[in-house]
């Protein structure tokens, strides 16, 4: 059912990857968190430092990306879940924000995934740990309408919600984090239509069909633009 339209706060969380933070979202939090927040986001900022080293990005990498997001996706057995398609547009958005080595939310119209960390491993290595950390947090989601108690498992939630269809990431290396040390590893995904709106569950289980008309099912995912967003879209236009 929908409730709103809103979306939550970022979230915060430990994890063997340092520190994970959730696709953006707005809601209301008491005096309380929403302080508490503030400082964390604010320890960060004072954290990251503008030096970048560019990785080796290549496609390889943004297929790995791909496809460990749509094999998660296919696992939930959900309905109406779209097969994310790799996007270059929401890459260079990921860039451009990850370079900025500012560990902070700030695209409104984007969900957005993003994880740092010290560590020695590859790129490769680092990409499929933070993925794999971020859907770990399903163990903490319940079934309902929202995104965690309150919001610790909006990762998870963004990288299964079914009506997203579009990712696109990037990796960089940063200078110093002051309470790590030297050297810090900051990747960044996007995803349009961006997930984790209140009241609504990523995802449903039980449907009439396994994706929605205009579509075709490709291996447990839906291709293609429904036929309802289709009609959505040329009004919008019209207007």
């Amino acid at each position: 059912i929908l409730q709103s339209r809103e979306r939550k706060d970022p979230s915060v969380r430990s994890s063997n990857f340092e520190y994970l933070f959730c696709s953006k979202i707005t809601a209301r939090f008491s005096k309380y968190q929403s302080n508490m927040l503030s400082t964390v986001l604010m320890i960060c900022l004072m954290a990251g430092m503008s030096l970048a080293r560019q990785m080796n990005w290549d496609q390889s990498t943004r297929d790995l990306i791909v496809q460990i997001h749509n094999k998660k996706r296919v696992d939930e057995g959900g309905c109406h879940v779209n097969k994310l398609v790799y996007d270059q547009e929401l890459e260079n958005h990921a860039r451009h924000w990850a370079k900025r080595c500012v560990q902070e939310h700030g695209r409104t119209k984007i969900g957005e995934n993003l994880a740092w960390g010290a560590t020695k491993s590859s790129e490769k290595e680092l990409i499929t740990k933070a993925i794999d950390d971020w859907f770990r947090e399903k163990k903490d989601w319940y079934g309902q309408p929202k995104c965690g108690s309150p919001i610790q498992t909006c990762h998870y939630t963004q990288m299964v919600w079914g009506s997203t269809n579009k990712i696109g990431c990037y990796i960089t290396h940063c200078g110093y984090l002051t309470y790590v040390g030297p050297n810090y590893w900051y990747f960044v995904c996007m995803y349009t239509p961006k997930g984790n709106w209140v009241g609504e569950k990523p995802y449903e289980k039980v449907c009439t069909t396994p994706c929605l008309e205009g579509q075709t099912e490709d291996n447990g995912l839906c291709v293609g633009e429904a036929t309802a967003a289709k009609a959505e879209e040329e009004a919008a236009t019209a207007c």
